[in-house]
């Protein structure tokens, strides 16, 4: 018998959501940066670029996070629902 995930009924809170997000991506970032120093383990020009792109993904993927936590906007969906109690 499968056990099934519990979800809460309300909706998590933005800076909980986004402190978890931002977890993730630091994960996902040093896991990329890992792979990178396997596969080139000497400082080279090359290398820093490589740093470098990584770093602004990340910038990148944090202003995403923050937007999509902090800065949300009902779904069409959502819009009609409200629009149709009024």
């Amino acid at each position: 018998m499968p056990i099934l995930p519990i979800k809460p009924k309300a909706a998590a809170d933005p800076a909980i959501m986004y402190r978890r997000m931002l977890n993730k991506l630091n994960l996902d970032a040093k896991e990329k940066i890992e792979t990178l120093d396997f596969f080139a383990p000497f400082n080279t020009p090359e290398k820093q670029k490589e740093l470098m792109a990584i770093e602004n993904w990340k910038n990148g993927q944090k202003a995403a996070i923050y937007n999509r936590c902090f800065n949300t906007r009902p779904s069409f969906f959502q819009r009609l629902i409200n629009f149709i109690k009024k």
